[in-house]
């Protein structure tokens, strides 16, 4: 899965109001790093690439259920095609608008300034932390954890491995002694216990989930590191103004990729929307190293 850094507040919540990702395309078109086309425009893996790192800040991609910077089932892939879809769609809009600017980001932010960011009003401290109760997990840091892990030496066993992290009946020690390469078992993560392993740590610290299983890879040794959240206790930031700040922007985001979802499904109807499905499979299985 794709976990975003906490505080990395446009990299996270970009994806996390998105749904849906238009008709699923029966053929692949001859160019297969096009994973979507809207309208007449294509929509590259490139393109897709960019939306997962934007800030330089995130864990490298990984593909596995529930750990988008948040709780759900979303596919990150799937989202941040989503994301890149919707680019194109307000891209479209704005030329159509004849909105000014000399590039196409310049002109999207524009017509967003107008029609999506001078809707959404000032919050209230009140509403400002009942968001933050609500999202801590982009906010605080880790005070415990227990986790289940398992090491890799490829990701031929990465579907199998996450599919027996994410049953609670599956012993840890069985899926390590199967398939762990070096290490793996169970450990918990605190303040006064030992260090856990660093992509342990990075993982969970991502992901801030109970019940999230995710996976990335060591680019020093080429493990697969493979990590469910059995529990996970977070430590409360005391309330500033510094976090406040930070609670109002995420709100505001998190309001403006509402209103941006709801606005660039109605654009379909005027740009039909096709996702080239067995490109995006191929795109996938790169990620993951096959």
């Amino acid at each position: 899965m794709l976990s975003r850094s906490p505080l990395a507040v446009g990299a996270c919540l970009v994806v996390v109001l998105t749904t849906g990702c238009g008709q699923r395309g029966p053929d692949a078109p001859a160019s297969g790093s096009t994973l979507a086309t809207v309208g007449d425009a294509a929509v590259s893996a490139d393109e897709v690439m960019a939306l997962f790192d934007p800030t330089g800040q995130d864990l490298p991609v990984r593909i596995a259920a529930g750990a988008a910077g948040g709780p759900g089932d979303e596919d990150p892939l799937e989202q941040a095609l989503r994301a890149a879809i919707d680019d194109e769609l307000l891209a479209h809009e704005a030329e159509r608008q004849g909105v000014e600017g000399v590039h196409p980001a310049q002109r999207r932010s524009r017509l967003l300034d107008e029609h999506v960011r001078s809707r959404i009003g000032e919050f209230d401290e009140g509403e400002l932390r009942g968001w933050y109760d609500d999202h801590r997990y982009l906010f605080d840091h880790v005070e415990t954890a227990d986790v289940r892990y398992v090491v890799l030496d490829s990701a031929a066993a990465l579907d199998a491995v996450v599919a027996g992290l994410e049953d609670a009946e599956t012993d840890p020690d069985a899926l390590v002694e199967e398939y762990s390469a070096v290490e793996g078992g169970r450990l918990t993560m605190s303040h006064e216990g030992p260090e856990p392993p660093l992509m342990v740590e990075r993982i969970v610290n991502a992901a801030k989930h109970r019940g999230v299983v995710s996976y990335d890879m060591d680019p020093a040794t080429g493990h697969w590191w493979v990590v469910g959240i059995e529990d996970i206790a977070l430590e409360p930031s005391p309330w500033t103004p510094e976090l406040a700040t930070k609670v109002e922007e995420a709100m505001r985001w998190a309001a403006e990729q509402e209103l941006i979802a709801s606005w660039t499904r109605s654009l379909e109807e005027e740009w039909p929307v096709i996702v080239h499905q067995e490109n995006v499979e191929r795109f996938e299985r790169s990620l993951r190293g096959e």
